[in-house]
């Protein structure tokens, strides 16, 4: 279907995302002179620089292939060929084991009694406890708060330089 507003935000949070051909997608916050700061977040990240200014300051509607050339989305297949990409990808989807839960749990309480802000358990400490839990490896660009609440986790940090033995 269609994506505007808040929407973006959701397919930049996906680790991957393929849409129909026929997807229109707009920032549709500014039309109403509203910035849409909150999905920047999650969205800057993943746009090239010009195309997302571009996007973020007009509201354009603009074609699913759009979105993929600045970044947004992974790839665009034709309507009718969706499902099939999609099965063709292989996905496996792991629930997330209890002991996880309980540890993602422990490390938001760890967060809050810190001076922590959020007062929702953050993704990245599910994210790290089921790494943790499955010993798994964690991709990331924010290898400081998976090494302090979730130690033993392998961190795969492309790009970012090594952190000291003690992170805190």
């Amino acid at each position: 279907g269609h994506v505007a507003g808040g929407g973006n935000g959701l397919v930049a949070a996906c680790d991957l995302a393929v849409a129909a051909d026929t997807a229109k997608f707009a920032f549709t916050e500014v039309r109403v002179g509203v910035a849409p700061a909150v999905i920047s977040v999650v969205c800057l990240p993943l746009m090239r620089p010009r195309d997302a200014a571009e996007l973020l300051l007009t509201g354009e509607r603009v074609s699913a292939e759009r979105v993929r050339e600045a970044g947004l989305i992974n790839a665009v297949v034709h309507v009718e060929a969706l499902d099939a990409q999609l099965e063709s990808m292989q996905l496996h989807l792991l629930e997330i084991p209890r002991p996880a839960l309980f540890l993602a749990g422990k490390a938001f309480v760890q967060y809050r009694r810190s001076g922590g802000i959020k007062t929702n358990v953050l993704s990245d400490f599910l994210i790290g406890a089921h790494a943790a839990v499955s010993d798994l490896p964690v991709l990331t660009r924010d290898s400081r708060r998976y090494a302090r609440y979730f130690p033993t986790v392998r961190l795969v940090t492309p790009g970012c330089p090594p952190l000291p033995s003690n992170p805190q």
